[in-house]
């Protein structure tokens, strides 16, 4: 959704039902969530798929009139990621920032209490995750030479440790959660800069790649480890034609929110129809 200009939504854990051999996705981290071109069809898909929400629909609910919500604005990426946010995704923060302040609402900056724990068992989660799933491929062989390097190091992380990440999840979610005593919702980047070029990581190692992906993108893993609602919001395009987006955060359960912003964001300044200049890219 970031780097499409789509606007797209991590529902909470067991919003949606993943299927009866897929309860627990990756450890935990993997949910269903629509990415769709309006924030219309994502409430609706959310009406036909989700387990609970509001009483008429998450559909009706956008219609219905609401508090202004106090956003707080968090740039600080989680512990471990090597990562400077460039100034057009800046940029994007602070025009997001000053709409919302037009359509009402109290905005404010706030860092999230990232700790250290979040970055430690994110990624042992992560990484065991793509070993377990590279077991159950019929033809592992057929993978790329990085792709099986990266289900190398997933098998260093033993069921004991594995077991550990898992059980340091309700502290880390503890410890993050209490920014929404004070705030609705949490404002952050969507990227760190614009995405990859065709071919940029060719030839480059799993470790390498790892690291170089999450600094691109280091703010959505932790909102998968703990499992809450988060979403990706178009925000226009860059000097070279490339989608912008931000990030929002919310409290256990609250995907209402997130839709309640994004639908105000989206008929503030329309992005359904926006395209980038073709020449700009080719360029």
């Amino acid at each position: 959704a970031a780097f499409n200009g789509l606007f797209g939504l991590k529902t909470q854990r067991e919003r949606i039902s993943l299927g009866p051999n897929h309860f627990d996705g990756w450890n935990g981290m993997t949910v269903y969530g629509p990415l769709s071109r309006n924030v219309a069809d994502a409430a609706l898909f959310l009406d036909a798929t989700a387990d609970g929400g509001p009483d008429g629909g998450y559909l009706a609910a956008l219609g219905a009139p609401f508090r202004p919500l106090r956003i707080a604005i968090s740039l600080a990426p989680p512990p471990g990621s090597l990562t400077k946010l460039g100034a057009e995704q800046r940029g994007a923060i602070d025009a997001t920032a000053a709409a919302l302040r037009e359509l009402g609402h109290e905005v404010f900056d706030q860092e999230i209490d990232y700790p250290v724990a979040a970055f430690v068992s994110t990624v042992a989660r992560y990484l065991r995750s793509v070993t377990d799933d590279v077991a159950t491929l019929p033809h592992p062989e057929r993978l790329e030479q990085r792709t099986t390097n990266m289900a190398k190091l997933g098998g260093l992380i033993s069921d004991r440790r594995l077991a550990q990440a898992r059980a340091a999840e309700p502290g880390v979610a503890a410890q993050i959660n209490t920014i929404f005593e004070s705030a609705d919702v949490v404002l952050m980047p969507g990227t760190a800069a614009a995405p990859f070029k065709i071919g940029q990581l060719q030839g480059r190692g799993a470790l390498w790649t790892l690291n170089a992906a999450a600094a691109r993108v280091p703010w959505y893993g932790v909102w998968n480890a703990i499992g809450q609602p988060a979403s990706s919001v178009p925000a226009g395009f860059d000097s070279n034609g490339l989608p912008l987006s931000v990030q929002f955060g919310a409290a256990p359960g609250d995907e209402l929110n997130l839709l309640r912003i994004a639908a105000q964001l989206e008929q503030a300044r329309p992005w359904a129809q926006a395209r980038p200049p073709i020449d700009g890219l080719a360029q």
